[in-house]
């Protein structure tokens, strides 16, 4: 009788192990998936994050160039040298250094 209430006893153990172990596997495994889900969706809102600065710095960059352009233009350089009292250098008053 006591042979068997051991053997009862071991198998008893040996299943509530083997479910306790397949418990913490699930609950680890769940806990991976819902934390691999949560990494995925940050990074989303990083990555969108990031491409809407992306954007802004090209509309800046160019604005920048339009504003460059302008200054550069020769009808703008001509209006700013006459407010200036700057005049067109005389063509006989050129020298060419070599």
């Amino acid at each position: 009788m006591s042979k068997i209430i051991v053997l009862t006893y071991k198998t008893f153990e040996e299943i509530f192990l083997k479910k306790y172990l397949i418990g913490v596997f699930v609950i680890s495994l769940v806990f991976g998936v819902i934390t691999v889900k949560v990494k995925n969706i940050e990074l989303g809102y990083e990555i969108n994050r990031l491409k809407k600065e992306s954007l802004e710095k090209e509309i800046k960059i160019e604005s920048l160039e339009r504003k460059i352009s302008k200054i550069k233009s020769t009808a703008n350089l001509l209006k700013k040298s006459k407010e200036l009292n700057l005049e067109l250098p005389e063509f006989n008053r050129v020298f060419y250094v070599e």
